[in-house]
């Protein structure tokens, strides 16, 4: 568990408590945790202009491959609200928290002549990466306002190259620009996979759509919903049926998880399902309609009426013998379910694949760290094992590239541990050295 302020962990344990009480609570709680101001979002996100990020753009190879995201079940079934999600990263306390400050620290570095690249790029880690994604937000408008021909974007393209300046141009966007940056990506490389990955594992509906507003905004010249149909759409008047979930995820939108669960309609669907799957040729209509549109809370509740319906049968498996393997539909609904009902364990696993083929830039693996690093990466690494995850940055990462690893230990909340192991050795040490004198004496 991540060091937090005194003040943040009382309110963090709270809601985590509400959470496990009872359904109700939870809901309440998420609501009031998830509750996104869409015009400050909107009005910081146009106070920057962002640099896209190259290296992301020129690499060929991911280092991860998006297709082999199934799993097999495992963990027990349960709504996303009875599991509190747990951050890694929530900032510094506002009693501490001070922007002009910070962007001026952050000058005084990057100001001085022959300063050496090290150093700015000591002090952009030290002051960036302890903050939360709103006090980072106010540090790059007031950098930019103070000093308009220095931008904090371009003191980090300046300084940095690669995986490096990847994470920590990351740092300075909005969650939904960086999202929009990854589905232009995924566009770029053609890959539908990729795309559902991204948007069939934001953290919310309301997330879906900011970071499709976003996309628009940043990349006007081509909307989001003519990319995404023109790539998935088929020859002459022929629709793919991925076509009809982009259209439905899009255009239409997922219901939010806020809205409570319609016992009724979770059996219909429940049936719905059942008697598609049973059919001699499969009727993929009820798929797309069902896992583009129905909430998570409304999708992990049906699973579990399936099973019963179905007599034991796990929906994940049945979804895989329904598709082909390489079907974009099969893959789509799969990760959606995997999302509702054990989106740790799914999470993990592309973490894990992001850690075996990293890629020459390690892009999944900052996409992963930097996106839920404020939303659930700690139930994600202890998914993963915490302390197996550590060791391999320690051993390996660090190895190849020291300053990227220690982003990466920080975002996770590793550098507080570190920090509390050299202050009890440093205790261990002078209780001894008193000792040996005492003795001594």
């Amino acid at each position: 568990m991540p060091h937090l302020a005194s003040d943040q962990k009382e309110e963090h344990e709270n809601s985590n408590g509400k959470s496990m009480n009872s359904n109700s609570n939870s809901n309440s709680n998420s609501n009031e945790k998830n509750e996104i101001d869409t015009e400050v979002v909107q009005q910081r996100a146009e106070s920057v202009a962002y640099i896209p990020m190259q290296a992301m753009l020129l690499s060929e190879d991911l280092g991860i491959d998006v297709s082999e995201a199934y799993l097999e079940p495992e963990g027990k079934l349960a709504l996303p609200s009875t599991v509190p999600a747990i951050p890694t990263l929530l900032g510094v306390h506002k009693d501490e928290f001070d922007a002009e400050a910070t962007a001026k620290r952050i000058h005084q570095v990057a100001s001085k002549w022959f300063q050496k690249k090290a150093n700015i790029v000591d002090v952009l880690i030290h002051e960036l990466c302890v903050l939360n994604e709103d006090q980072r937000m106010q540090v790059v408008l007031a950098y930019g306002t103070k000093h308009k021909s220095h931008h904090l974007h371009k003191l980090i393209r300046g300084n940095t190259k690669n995986k490096l300046q990847d994470i920590l141009s990351a740092l300075t966007m909005t969650r939904f620009d960086y999202d929009a940056h990854w589905l232009h990506v995924a566009l770029r490389k053609k890959s539908v996979n990729l795309l559902l990955t991204i948007l069939c594992t934001m953290p919310s509906a309301e997330h879906v759509r900011l970071a499709h507003a976003a996309y628009d905004r940043l990349y006007p010249k081509t909307p989001l919903v003519k990319s995404v149909l023109d790539q998935t759409s088929g020859w002459f008047f022929h629709k793919r049926t991925i076509y009809g979930f982009f259209s439905n995820l899009l255009e239409k939108g997922r219901v939010s998880d806020v809205v409570p669960i319609d016992e009724q309609i979770v059996l219909q669907d429940a049936h719905m399902l059942v008697k598609a799957s049973q059919s001699d040729k499969l009727d993929k209509s009820p798929f797309v309609e069902i896992f583009s549109l129905r909430s998570y809370e409304h999708l992990a509740a049906m699973a579990v009426a399936f099973q019963q319906i179905s007599q034991g049968k796990d929906l994940i498996q049945v979804i895989k013998q329904s598709f082909k393997e390489q079907s974009e539909t099969g893959y789509a609904c799969n990760i959606t379910l995997y999302y509702a009902t054990r989106r740790y364990e799914l999470l993990a696993d592309l973490l894990r694949k992001a850690v075996v083929t990293p890629g020459k830039h390690y892009e999944m693996l900052t996409r992963i760290i930097v996106s839920r690093a404020e939303v659930d990466l700690c139930n994600i690494l202890q998914a993963y094992g915490r302390e197996e995850f550590r060791q391999w940055v320690l051993k390996h990462l660090q190895t190849k590239n020291q300053v990227y690893a220690q982003v990466i230990l920080t975002l996770c909340g590793f550098h507080k541990l570190d920090e509390d192991v050299k202050k009890n050795n440093f205790l261990v040490a002078l209780f001894f050295f008193f000792w040996i004198v005492f003795v001594c004496l």
